[in-house]
């Protein structure tokens, strides 16, 4: 028996080393185009703390900054997600998140974000694109940005999916990754009482916002414990996959038209 137990526990290691190793570091990894992360499934750092006193958070949980304030100076009590890209391209970030703090929506519904090495990191809104301050790019979102760093917002005191940066000037949030490979997503301390459950990167030219955001969705760790998405089909407009029925309309020849035979 204690040999069988040993052996066993032997395998375990060696899978435990190979999975390690395929992943290169990652704690999260792309697949199909799309990757999904519980925000309190990392190493907490400083004042960042992990919750479960407002119902509704997928998984039960979310994470939540209860120290200082830092509205001008991003970096502070940084923690970071390690994703392991496997299809290059242009994905948007969203995350699930809410007011916790009052009943102001304006107010500690912030965070500061960062995709260092992301080939191109910027928010576009239409025609409309804009860079972090400090990025060397331009032109640079309304209000608060530096050293790389978005602020980004939402304003909802129920759980909502809105990821925006620029002051009244709303911008989605997009990364480009030019090669596969292990990227990181950083999120630092802005507005204590900003509450967030979810994140995810996501390819709008396979998926709708809606089939992305859906709370079905496993989490994609890296250690294949998560099953994969099912592909989404390129020619579907985004919608995820759904095989919709194709609308016909006849414009010629017109209704009831008589024909020589």
């Amino acid at each position: 028996m204690r040999v069988k137990t040993t052996l066993l526990l032997l395998l375990a290691f060696g899978f435990s080393i190979a999975a390690s190793a395929q992943c290169d570091g990652a704690t999260f990894e792309e697949k199909n185009g799309i990757v999904v992360i519980e925000a309190e499934s990392v190493s907490l750092t400083s004042s960042w703390r992990k919750q479960s006193s407002f119902s509704g958070a997928s998984g039960g949980s979310y994470i939540n900054w209860t120290g200082t304030q830092y509205f001008t100076s991003p970096g502070n009590g940084t923690i970071q997600y390690k994703v392991k890209i496997n299809s290059p391209g242009t994905y948007r970030f969203n995350w699930r998140t809410r007011i916790g703090i009052g009943s102001n929506s304006t107010e500690h519904n912030d965070t500061w974000v960062r995709i260092p090495d992301a080939a191109d990191f910027y928010g576009q809104r239409g025609g409309s694109r804009v860079y972090p301050a400090g990025s060397g790019k331009g032109p640079n979102p309304e209000g608060a940005s530096a050293n790389g760093w978005f602020k980004v917002y939402m304003n909802s005191l129920n759980w909502s999916w809105y990821a925006a940066t620029s002051d009244f000037d709303p911008h989605n949030i997009y990364a480009q990754f030019n090669a596969p490979g292990v990227y990181t997503i950083q999120l630092s301390a802005r507005s204590k009482g900003h509450l967030i459950d979810r994140i995810v990167l996501y390819k709008e030219s396979q998926y709708s916002s809606s089939s992305a955001q859906s709370l079905s969705r496993p989490e994609s760790r890296c250690d294949g414990s998560s099953p994969p998405p099912p592909p989404a089909d390129d020619d579907d407009g985004g919608s995820g996959g759904t095989n919709n029925a194709p609308t016909v309309n006849i414009t010629n020849p017109d209704n009831g038209q008589d024909f020589a035979a």
